[in-house]
């Protein structure tokens, strides 16, 4: 397991941005984009220092016409 810093990780870290995914993804059950925040340390070293980064997910058909979900950064398209 790839460790970040102070007992974070990479799989820790993005089990709780596919976590609050579901949830948003609950919120707006009709349509195929979704807007969610999660908060993030800062600074890496695991103090009291959260920072919220906007997120969104477009869920929609693949080049095999599955269904995928793509997470960007709020300014990212």
């Amino acid at each position: 397991m790839l460790k970040l810093s102070r007992g974070q990780s990479i799989t820790g870290r993005l089990l709780d941005v596919l976590t609050l995914l579901r949830v948003a993804c609950k919120r707006g059950a009709h349509t195929d984009r979704v807007r969610f925040k999660v908060l993030v340390d800062a600074h890496g070293d695991g103090r009291q220092c959260a920072t919220t980064v906007g997120l969104w997910a477009l869920i929609g058909p693949g080049n095999t016409v599955a269904p995928v979900i793509t997470i960007m950064l709020e300014r990212e398209d």
